[in-house]
C-alpha cells in the first residue's frame, strides 16, 4: 500500500487545468485585473507625484 503522500502527489499530477481556467489558474477577468495593476504600478511614478506614489507603495508593502 502506498503512503498517503504518494497518493496525494499522484492525484495532483493527474489533474489538468481546463482550457477555461486561463493562465496560472486565473480566470480571464482576474488576469486582466492583475495586468492592469502591474501597468498602473509601472506608469504611476511618471504620471503621479512621485513622493505620493512612494508613500502609497510603502503603505501597501507594510499593510
Amino acid at each position: 500500500m502506498a503512503n498517503s503522500a504518494t497518493t496525494i502527489t499522484d492525484t495532483a499530477m493527474r489533474e489538468r487545468v481546463t482550457p477555461g481556467e486561463g493562465i496560472w489558474g486565473f480566470s480571464r477577468a482576474q488576469l486582466a485585473g492583475v495586468l492592469v495593476l502591474i501597468a498602473f504600478l509601472a506608469v504611476a511614478p511618471f504620471v503621479l507625484y512621485p513622493v505620493f506614489v512612494m508613500k502609497l507603495l510603502c503603505f501597501a508593502l507594510f499593510a
